[in-house]
């Protein structure tokens, strides 16, 4: 073997005892328990896995002089035990398969061995790729189990230049894909990787308690050899940090902190933690993975895999915040109060522990100029209504579209145009009550409020632009919305916060436009008749809407009778036809229905103008809420259905959202709705 030292030779002949050419998994045990007594063949698993670039389960003699060269180097430097180097951090490419979700990067999964074989994950298409070593073949599948879609007949490498098969769902049996094709991505430098991480990751929901893992901006710093990520709001908040850990760390009850426990190289996860270091606490981990971005790897929440996205900064842009002059940090002199606006626990709703503080001084500390503003620069928007500690989601959806559609009248409303040193602020308001009065006798009125808003509690020399409003929020520290809200208290609910909740959208309007709003419900019964669907066409049965794992296929004419829906799925159990009994079954492939409704879903509508109860089509609530889109109505929904069904689709049950938009695209509805619960917009979801 040309090149190769005779001493290293010399070796690799020991190993290779049946002289084949390449050292096989038992004749590698056999040497190295001759040489280590406590080497077992987990361990030979091990070593195979991290220097098999061949992937065929076999030393082959280019691969034995590497790890002799890292057992050499490891000597060297006075390493205390054998070595298990990475040898190449390997990335496949499985191209060219008619499925088009098995194309895509497998990367290794460090440490994570199946039939001896490493295995490889795809996050984009939720693949394993993985040795089957009782068929000798290698398969793509979402789990590491039995089954398979898409196979290879060796005892080789994946690479190996061989036909791959794939399942035919319709024929039900494996047919050749000559066009598949498995090569190995040639590895970039560490310095390619860490440059190639995205700027921005985002895991906006889907944990073990709804809420995601947040977004996060790349650093230019360095930890374990891979891109630091920070999350951050505000300069003095604290960073919470997104990085790759490597050492294994356990507690230590008597220092009472996290130290270094075994392998540096056993964890090898990224990590979410308050502080950038692998002895702080872990508020998330992925799983093991050689990866150099967070969104490649891995991440398991309440037996769900969280998906990450990578936005185009250009969509999310960082604040740049001005740093502090002496003249920025004077106090901010008391302002007016509003006699008829008490500034204790009888104006609020649930009484707590809390503090009136001035929207102006607020405002100035969070819109990182030190100048307060009452609608920003951008104006106001609809994500500025955000609802915190009231039950008043109709308020939030009522001017969240006003905001959407009509800002320049939004800011109108404000006689008080500038923020005010004084602290005093006029808002117009329609006065649309007593209900038996003619409409033409009602007016509008000047509501006077001051700027002084219920806060949480602050710690001790708490920096203002962290304090939170019990109420409301000052979105980029906008003060348009905490005091509508407070005129809207004052003029409608006796200066408390207490009584401002539960009513509807329209009465906002009322007051917003003073306008005679009349309305339209478009709904159904919250638990109608089952409907029944006959199909147009054959459809894959899967047995979960989260995987695709195909248990079969309903055939064209089948009826089946609707359970619930999660996305564009529906749970069925079969009338009669050719197919599964029961199952998951997607309703729209490609764009296109792929059945009828047999028993129409009883939606109707309510018209307050004089028209009354009338059934109506699913066609005929789809047309007019594109009618109104176009026509620029104010319009908001609730998702009156039960709270299982509207958690499958990212929304909350009998909650109140802006309506902002409705698009057909390609056969597909969608309605963009919006609610801001807390600090974070909710996601627009399917109703």
């Amino acid at each position: 073997m040309e090149g190769v030292p005779s001493d290293v030779l010399e070796n690799f002949k020991r190993f290779d005892t049946d002289q084949s050419g390449s050292i096989s998994r038992d004749e590698l045990t056999s040497v190295m328990q001759a040489l280590q007594a406590d080497w077992t063949e987990e361990s030979t698993d091990e070593l195979l896995c991290r220097i098999d670039v061949s992937l065929d389960g076999q030393l082959q003699v280019e691969e034995f002089l590497q790890w002799v060269f890292a057992i050499n180097k490891a000597e060297d430097e006075g390493a205390d035990s054998l070595p298990l180097p990475d040898m190449q951090e390997q990335t496949l490419i499985l191209a060219g398969c008619s499925r088009e979700n098995f194309n895509g990067e497998y990367v290794k999964e460090s440490g994570t061995l199946h039939n001896g074989r490493p295995v490889f994950y795809c996050a984009k298409n939720a693949k394993y790729l993985f040795y089957n070593s009782k068929r000798q073949q290698w398969q793509v599948f979402h789990d590491l189990g039995k089954l398979t879609s898409l196979c290879l007949k060796t005892q080789q490498g994946p690479q190996t230049a061989a036909t791959w098969n794939v399942w035919d769902r319709k024929k039900k049996a494996f047919k050749p894909e000559p066009d598949v094709s498995c090569t190995v991505k040639e590895p970039p430098s560490p310095e390619e990787l860490c440059a190639s991480a995205p700027p921005i990751v985002h895991q906006p929901m889907g944990g073990q308690n709804g809420y995601g893992l947040g977004l996060f901006r790349k650093t230019d710093e360095i930890f374990n050899g891979r891109p630091v990520y920070v999350r951050t709001e505000l300069p003095s908040q604290k960073k919470t940090y997104l990085f790759y850990q490597e050492a294994q760390v356990a507690y230590n009850s008597e220092k009472k902190a996290y130290l270094p426990n075994g392998d540096k190289n056993k964890m090898k996860r990224w990590k979410k933690s308050p502080a950038l270091s692998e002895q702080a606490y872990c508020f998330n981990l992925s799983e093991k993975t050689e990866s150099y971005s967070p969104h490649e790897a891995k991440w398991v929440s309440g037996g769900k895999v969280l998906k990450w996205f990578t936005p185009d900064p250009a969509d999310c842009p960082e604040r740049v915040w001005k740093k502090a002059s002496a003249e920025d940090l004077e106090p901010v002199p008391e302002g007016w109060k509003d006699p008829d606006f008490p500034h204790d626990e009888s104006s609020l709703y649930n009484p707590k522990k809390h503090e009136w503080l001035r929207a102006f001084e607020l405002s100035k500390h969070q819109t990182g100029t030190f100048k307060p503003t009452l609608f920003g620069d951008e104006g106001p928007e609809p994500e500025d209504a955000i609802q915190t500690g009231l039950c008043n989601c109709w308020f939030m959806a009522a001017i969240s579209t006003l905001a959407d559609k009509f800002p320049d009248y939004l800011e109108s409303l404000f006689l008080t145009k500038e923020p005010s040193l004084e602290g005093k602020y006029q808002i117009r308001l329609f006065r649309f009550w007593p209900s038996d009065e003619p409409w033409e006798d009602k007016e509008w009125l000047t509501v006077t409020i001051d700027d002084y808003l219920p806060c949480k509690p602050g710690r001790s020399n708490q920096p203002m632009m962290t304090r939170e409003l019990l109420y409301g929020r000052l979105n980029m520290g906008k003060m348009w919305v905490p005091l509508l809200e407070k005129a809207f208290v004052k003029y409608w609910h006796k200066h408390s916060y207490k009584s401002f909740v539960g009513s509807i959208p329209e009465m906002a309007w009322q007051a917003l436009t003073g306008q005679k709003t009349g309305y339209m419900i478009y709904g159904a019964p919250h638990k109608p008749e089952r409907p029944k669907w006959q199909l147009t066409e054959d459809v894959e049965v899967v047995k979960d809407p989260e995987d695709d794992f195909v248990i079969g296929s309903l055939k064209c004419g089948a009826t089946v009778q609707e359970v619930e829906r999660c996305f564009s799925y529906l749970k069925f159990e079969k009338i009669d036809g050719d197919g599964p009994d029961e199952g998951w079954m997607p309703y729209y492939v490609k764009g296109k229905k792929v059945g009828q409704v047999a028993t129409p879903y009883p939606w109707h509508s309510y018209d307050s103008n004089g028209d009354g109860k009338t059934e109506r089509s699913e066609d005929w609530i789809w047309a007019k809420l594109l009618e109104v889109a176009a026509g620029n109505y104010l319009v908001a929904t609730d998702p009156s259905t039960t709270r299982s069904e509207c958690k499958s689709n990212g929304l909350h049950s009998s909650h109140s959202y802006a309506f902002l938009d409705a698009k057909e695209m390609d056969g597909w509805r969608f309605l963009f709705v919006l609610q801001r619960l807390g600090v974070s917009p909710q996601p627009m979801g399917q109703i």
